[in-house]
């Protein structure tokens, strides 16, 4: 078997993970499926080297952005209370004892959308987070 393949040996089937996440997911079609194996394995996009070195280091945070939807911090609470943030550090493999001193719940509004997420909170007062669907363009982490 080769790498991103699986094989179900009990119905003696097998193929690429685009082909488990169709029999996985029947009711989504084809960008349905892309996106939630997007969301499941969080795969991010690399840039090429040559890519790279014709961007930008680094855009100034006193810079406007105006694309970029405000974020409005809605609330915070203890961790521990919101299943999907529980079940998303358990699959991260960080227990919840380990990750409540430095982690909070937040709730958040992009736009006319609502989020949560496990973050932390960085000493301007903001907080950093990365969360399983959902990765909002935020502050250069400090």
């Amino acid at each position: 078997m080769s790498i991103n393949r699986w094989y179900d040996y009990a119905l003696m089937q097998g193929g690429k993970l685009f082909d488990l996440a169709e029999r996985l997911f029947p009711n989504l079609d084809a960008s349905g499926v892309v996106e939630k194996i997007n969301c499941l394995f969080l795969f991010e996009r690399q840039n090429h080297p040559a890519t790279i070195l014709s961007q930008p280091i680094r855009q100034s945070v006193t810079e406007k952005q105006p694309n970029i939807p405000a974020i409005i911090i809605r609330d915070t609470k203890p961790l521990g209370n919101n299943p999907a943030i529980n079940g998303y550090l358990a699959a991260r493999a960080i227990p919840l004892e380990i990750a409540h001193p430095y982690c909070k719940e937040v709730y958040y509004r992009t736009g006319d959308n609502n989020y949560f997420a496990a973050g932390f909170e960085n000493r301007s007062g903001g907080y950093e987070w990365k969360i399983r669907c959902h990765r909002p363009p935020h502050s250069v982490a400090d």
